[in-house]
Formats: structure tokens, sequence, C-alpha cells
């Protein structure tokens, strides 16, 4: 088929999901019940003033998970669970005995404050969801499986879940931080670090889980953990992952090195050795200091189609402002030329860095989120920085196939959305927009935030349009 008539079919295609009077980036008023958005507040049994969103996860059949944590004021060791309808974002009344909402507790002995939580949906509907528990002793990561009603399936670990020590340092607390599936043996994925209780050391770590929750003996050299290194630096932190159709893993965080941090990224063989044929033998690092002499952290990553690897960071500058950075490779680990400068892409717009909020305790992680739609736009979210407004709003950019700000999204000239949800909120005051969740798809962004007005936290998704196609060839095969 031609250029010219595919493009043809695809914008008839197309005109009958773009709203008229809408560019992309525009908040889809016929989603949720309240201005465009979904709200949820309140939880079967929960402590006020309620949970933070802690991860969220769509299903392949169309089912939004909303997973709930606390901050150790009011640790409880029951999960808070919303489901909702992805398309429509209303709450889905086949679940929670008609409420959508339910609240299970987590079967793990001792476990008293559950956090940090990242999530996936297995094909079967099943939900994982992992983190960091605080336990008899320590901390120690987590992994747990659902039903698809909501309680935890006792087929995984026991009880439905596992912890997870690392084994980094004798005396050690360790989180996970992202979870994946897609190996090749079926197995489930993590990534993570852990501190030394006795000194000031951290460490990063991999490990593989099989389907019924045992660490895999064929990864990590038996053991199913691995501790990467990268030459000349410490490796930190993991905070994003990704499994390739063969197995092997792109994992990206952040390496301690000449008293700052330095965005890491690294390529593992499919049994959790470093891949000799990515970048330095298995990994990259990218000095960015925007500012000089600040820390670069990554905090996403995805492959795209034709193998080359898109991550995403924050470039720190002065007084907790930075801004988002793009870092673009090649298959083997090269610097792609073809994208942004050098391969490297900047947002160009204040972001908060700090690693915690002025009203909250929230996992760094949660602060920023990659996306790749089908057509091949990037998609990252964010904090506006502190002196935008007096409350903080979530900003999401999107970025052409060549790194470039989309200025056709969202306000024009920017490329940027700003979120405030604001008017969807009861009570007095600004609230605090906190990114936790995006997912880029041909015709809408889904998005979900942490949200706190007057001292009331609140789950909150919404979506943007963003089914207009693209302008610089990005039809094209081979993103």
């Amino acid at each position: 088929m031609r250029p010219s008539i595919l493009t043809c079919l695809l914008c008839t295609l197309f005109a009958s999901v773009v709203h008229a009077d809408g560019a992309d980036g525009t908040i889809d008023g016929t989603y949720g019940s309240v201005f465009g958005r979904a709200v949820v507040s309140d939880f079967p049994d929960a402590p006020e003033p309620g949970p933070y969103l802690g991860a969220m996860a769509v299903s392949d059949s169309g089912r939004t998970w909303l997973f709930g944590e606390y901050n150790i004021i009011e640790a409880t060791a029951s999960l808070p669970i919303a489901r909702l309808d992805t398309l429509t974002g209303a709450l889905d009344p086949a679940f929670g005995g008609g409420s959508g909402l339910v609240s299970s507790p987590y079967p793990i002995a001792g476990g008293t404050w559950f956090r940090d939580l990242s999530a996936v949906v297995q094909p079967d509907g099943k939900p994982l969801i992992a983190g960091r528990v605080r336990g008899p002793g320590s901390d120690r990561g987590f992994v747990c499986r659902l039903n698809v009603a909501g309680n935890f399936d006792a087929t995984f670990g026991t009880d439905g879940c596992v912890t997870l020590r690392a084994f980094a340092f004798a005396n050690e607390r360790c989180g996970i931080e992202a979870i994946a599936l897609g190996s090749a043996s079926g197995g489930i994925t993590v990534v993570g670090h852990c501190d030394d209780v006795d000194a000031t050391a951290l460490q990063a770590f991999t490990a593989r889980y099989t389907a019924s929750g045992q660490l895999d003996t064929e990864y990590g050299a038996g053991v199913g953990v691995t501790l990467p290194q990268t030459s000349g630096s410490a490796l930190h932190y993991l905070r994003a992952l990704q499994v390739l159709d063969d197995g092997r893993i792109m994992a990206v965080g952040s390496a301690h090195r000449n008293d700052q941090f330095d965005i890491a990224l690294l390529r593992l063989s499919n049994d959790g050795t470093p891949d000799p044929t990515y970048g330095d033998n298995g990994h990259l690092l990218l000095a960015v200091d925007l500012a000089g002499g600040f820390d670069d952290i990554g905090t996403g990553v995805t492959v795209r189609p034709g193998g080359r690897v898109l991550v995403m960071g924050t470039a720190e500058g002065s007084n907790q402002n930075g801004e988002v950075v793009l870092w673009q490779t090649s298959v083997d680990g090269v610097p792609d030329a073809t994208f942004g400068d050098a391969g490297l892409a900047f947002g160009a717009e204040p972001m908060e860095t700090a690693f915690e909020s002025p009203t909250q305790l929230v996992a760094y992680k949660a602060r920023m989120r990659l996306s790749i739609d089908d057509l091949g736009r990037a998609v990252v979210m964010g904090r506006t920085g502190p002196a935008a407004a007096q409350n903080d709003d979530v900003r999401v950019f999107r970025f052409t196939q060549n790194g470039r700000r989309d200025l056709t999204f969202g306000e024009a000239g920017r490329g940027v959305v700003d979120v405030d949800n604001d008017v969807s909120l009861p009570g007095p005051g600004a609230s605090d927009d906190i990114p936790t969740f995006i997912l880029a798809q041909r015709t809408r962004i889904l998005i979900g935030t942490i949200s706190v007005r007057d001292s009331k936290r609140h789950m909150v998704t919404l979506a943007l349009t963003a089914a207009h196609l693209f302008r610089d060839g990005f039809e094209a095969e081979g993103n």
C-alpha cells in the first residue's frame, strides 16, 4: 500500500475518535464522573486520612487496578484495592460485591508497613504487586499475587506472597522498586536496592521468581538473585526494567561516582549475567550535569520494536529543580545520533526533583514515568517545580521520534500539559498532585495520580486525548 493511501486511511480511522474541539492533551470529559476524572477516596476499614495511590496497572481485559499504601503513621496490614473500567473510569460493579472496592489483609506474618508499590497484571487477569515491607527485624522486598476477586492467591509463595533478602549485606534493609513479566520461562523479574544497616553502603539487585513464587535457580548462578556492578562506580539503585522477548533484561537506575549520581543503564542476559554485546560489558553510565555536579537519576526504560533503548531520567538543577532527560541508544548501546542531540533530549521545563513531598512520604520512583504509544511517541510525566505554583501539579510531555518536544500536544508552543485536579476534589485550598502511573495508547493517555487536599488523600485517574497523527514521518516502520 502506498504511504499516501495508508495515511488517508489512518486519518479517516482516527477522525472518528478525536474530539473535534480538543487538541491532543485535552482532558477527556467522557472519562470518569468528576470533570473528566475518576476519584476514589474511601475504602472499607481504611484509617484516615486514607491511602495513597501506590501502584496502578491495566489488564488485557480492560480493567484498571488501583493499589493503596500508607505512610508509617497509619500503617496497616491491609491492601486497599479499587478496580475500574479502563474505558470509562467507572468502578467495576463485578468487583467487591458491587462497590468496586476491596481491602485484603496481607498474609505476610509480622508485616506492618507495606509501601513503594509497583504492579503488573498477568495475561490471566491476576495482578502481581511488589514493594517493601517492614517486618520483624528489618525491611524486606516482597512480591504477592492476587486472584481476580482481589484476595491473595494461595497458590503463589506462602499464602500468596514471598519476601526477599538479596544478601548484599549481613544486616540489610531491602525493597523492590519495579516488577515485570516476560521472561522466556514465564517468570517474574524484579529490581530494587538494599542498604547496609551498619554502614552507609547501598547496593542494587535483580531477582527472578518462577510462576509459583519460588526464586528461579536458572537465574543468578543458581540463587535467583544478582548484585550487578558498574565499572568505576557503585550501582546504588535500580528503579525500572523491561524484559525483552528473548528473556534479556533492560534495567535503569543510578550509580554513584565522583560524589554524585549518574544514570546507569544495564542489559542482562536471561540468566542474570551482564550482556557483553551491550555498551561497556553490559552497562552504560550517563552524566548529564545540567547545572554542574548535580545528580542524574534514571527512572524509566522501554525498548522500541526495532531494539533501540529509550531511557527517562531527571537531570537535577539547583534548588531541587531539574529537567526531564531522555536518552536513546542503539541496540548495542551506542548513543543514537538520530535522536535529540547525540542521543539526548530535554524537557526544558522545570521539574521538582526532591526525594520527598512536603506533605507526605512518596517513593522517588513514583515521580517520573515513561510510556510509548503504539505510534512510537514517547510520553513522560513528572511534577511541576515548586516555583510554578503554590501547589504541585502533574506535568506531561510528548516527544517526536527524533527527540523533539511535540508542540502539537497540550498547550500551544510548549508540548506540555499541566494537570491540576483541584476541580475534582472536595475541600478548601489547593491540591498536591503526584504522578504514579502513565499508559500511552494510540488514542489517549491514561494517568493515575496521588492527590491530597486538606490533608485528605484521593486516588485520581484521568485520560488525555492523544489521537492526532504525527507530522514528521513517524508512521514509518522501524520506530
